[in-house]
Formats: C-alpha cells, sequence, structure tokens
C-alpha cells in the first residue's frame, strides 16, 4: 500500500517517520522492519538508520542526497506480535532547496 508521497529536499538529511498506530489493534506492538530503497532508485539518494520505535508502533528511517526532479521509493515491511506482515511505500520527489 502506498503511504503517501513527500517531497524531500535536494542534499537533505532527514529523518522520516511513519505511524502504525491506527493498523494495530489494541494490545499488538510491532516486532520487526526492514526498509530499503526500491530498485532503480537514483544513486545519489542514501537510506540509513532505519529504527523500529516499538513503545509508539512507529518506524524511522533518515534519507540523504538526491537531485532535484529525481522520483525514488522506500519500501517498508513490518511484522508485529502476532506475526502479521505488512508492505508499504513511500513514494518520494526531490525539490530544489
Amino acid at each position: 500500500m502506498v503511504l503517501g508521497q513527500k517531497s524531500h529536499t535536494a542534499g537533505d538529511t532527514i529523518r522520516y517517520l511513519v505511524d502504525y498506530t491506527r493498523w494495530l489493534d489494541e494490545g499488538i506492538s510491532l516486532t520487526a522492519v526492514t526498509i530499503a530503497l526500491a530498485p532503480g532508485s537514483p544513486a545519489d539518494v542514501t537510506l540509513s538508520g532505519a529504527l523500529l520505535l516499538t513503545q509508539h508502533n512507529r518506524v524511522a528511517f533518515v534519507i540523504t542526497g538526491g537531485s532535484v526532479n529525481e522520483n525514488f521509493t522506500v519500501a517498508v515491511q513490518i511484522t508485529d506480535s502476532r506475526n502479521e506482515v505488512k508492505n508499504d511505500t513511500c513514494l518520494f520527489t526531490v525539490v530544489a532547496p
């Protein structure tokens, strides 16, 4: 599922958060996350700092770089405490500072 589209400013290093609170039933929590740039992403975009914030049912990651008018996709896969797996994507467009 596409979570949304975001603008990322060329040259910035920004931490993004994805909140899964509304998707999870009460008492269920996130247990694992895998985050990756989709194949074909620009070489000057870097994804790092994938972090699972279990107390808040959020996922964090950092994007660095990019050139104006480039587009890329971040694939996010989470697993919850019932071993259910959810695959999502975040679409990004790089804009001028």
